[in-house]
């Protein structure tokens, strides 16, 4: 008898019909499970993009869960600070229990909520910039934290090729505000502009990019993939796992480690001692700054013809609309290069920071500089924990100042 059955449901599966359904019905399953996902969240506790966040691993951070995040730890009437830019405002060589943001917030006290959504090769436009958008009618105030790195606004509003999918995460999800779907559809030729600038194989890329969220903001798969890799085993393999490779993403760890301060305060650098090749190299890398003179001033002052492409790209950059909330940090290169350069080249890089910073300034931006020694550095650019602290606060002191202006 259970043979005679077996054989009825093994021959009704065979039928191609039969297994077309099967295969509809469990699409259409795997399609109502991402949308419950992305509308519950699952992400854990989030403290910046490292750890089970690292886009360098192929983790494609999702604006829904994000802004869950943010929703589930922030109340409304509290101030929101996003921290957005590169991987300096990341916070890279700094231990994660002593991460700048941290400090950040604990300078700000209570009735301060911040995230750093910074991540490699950031700019001023991308995560935190599109979560600026997303949640900026929600809450009572929300500030937007950045590098005044070169390129800082040379993007549409996609932002670096890195980050792209999560503003069209948001753009096919409805998320965005409908001034910012509007700015898009304003500016599409310049965006189209943009990308014939771009070698054929980041157009297609950027292509691509585009049709997946297009079709994940249909079928939710993201989220419902993102999930299983969160939380049960990372279902490729990335070399940048090491031991944590096949693992579920939710136990990676970021980098954490203790710090002896006078440990730190008597190093000048960790890896390259000033008679070296590798100093010599680095020297020299970043003291060619002929990508800003032209010889018309005979380099004695900032080209005319950058500072009027850089005004062109700010007025065409949607964020010039909330530029009284952002606050740009110039970082500089390490005094311990810095000290180094040729009189000329240092004179050249104070001319720059002080044109960039006026011209940001005269369009409503925020501009701040803090004073770092040798010792606050790992390298040419990144701070470690010292550093981190004094950006802390000087950023904490200018939003207190914008907050209750």
């Amino acid at each position: 008898m259970f043979n005679n059955l077996f054989s009825v449901i093994i021959e009704h599966f065979r039928s191609p019909r039969i297994f077309l359904l099967g295969v509809i019905f469990g699409f259409g399953l795997c399609v109502i499970f991402g949308m419950k996902l992305a509308h519950d969240g699952y992400y854990g506790a989030f403290e910046r993009v490292q750890g089970p966040y690292q886009i360098d691993n192929h983790f494609l951070l999702s604006a829904s869960q994000i802004s869950k995040v943010i929703r589930s730890g922030c109340d409304t009437e509290n101030v929101l600070v996003l921290i957005g830019g590169s991987s300096i405002m990341n916070g890279v060589g700094q231990p994660i229990r002593y991460l700048w943001s941290k400090k950040l917030k604990e300078n700000l006290g209570d009735g301060y909520c911040v995230y750093n959504l910074a991540g490699p090769a950031g700019a001023l436009n991308g995560f935190a910039s599109t979560t600026m958008d997303i949640l900026g009618a929600e809450y009572k105030e929300v500030f937007l934290v950045s590098d005044m790195s070169e390129g800082v606004v040379h993007y549409p509003p996609d932002g670096v090729m890195s980050q792209k999918h999560y503003f069209w995460d948001a753009y096919y999800k409805n998320m965005l505000s409908t001034d910012l779907m509007n700015y898009v559809s304003e500016k599409k030729a310049l965006f189209q502009g943009n990308r014939k600038k771009l070698s054929e194989s980041a157009r297609n890329d950027l292509e691509k990019i585009e049709l997946s969220m297009l079709l994940d903001g249909l079928f939710y798969y993201n989220d419902l993939w993102t999930y299983i890799d969160y939380n049960y085993f990372t279902s490729y393999y990335t070399q940048n796992a090491g031991a944590w490779q096949w693992t579920p993403r939710k136990i990676w760890p970021d980098y954490d480690f203790e710090v002896d301060f006078e440990v730190l305060k008597s190093l000048t650098h960790y890896t390259q001692p000033v008679d070296s090749e590798a100093f010599k190299a680095t020297l020299s890398k970043y003291s060619n700054l002929s990508a800003y003179y032209d010889d018309s001033s005979g380099g004695e002052e900032v080209s005319s013809r950058y500072l009027s492409k850089l005004a062109r790209q700010i007025e065409d950059n949607y964020l010039t609309r909330v530029s009284s909330n952002i606050i740009l940090a110039y970082i500089g290169v390490s005094p311990y290069y810095f000290d180094h350069m040729a009189e000329d080249v240092q004179k050249g890089y104070e001319d720059i920071y002080k044109s960039k910073a006026e011209l940001f300034e005269s369009y409503g931006y925020s501009v701040v500089r803090p004073r770092f020694e040798a010792e606050d550095f790992i390298d040419p650019f990144h701070l470690n924990t010292l550093g981190g602290w004094k950006l802390a606060d000087e950023v904490a002191d200018r939003i207190l100042t914008l907050d209750n202006d």
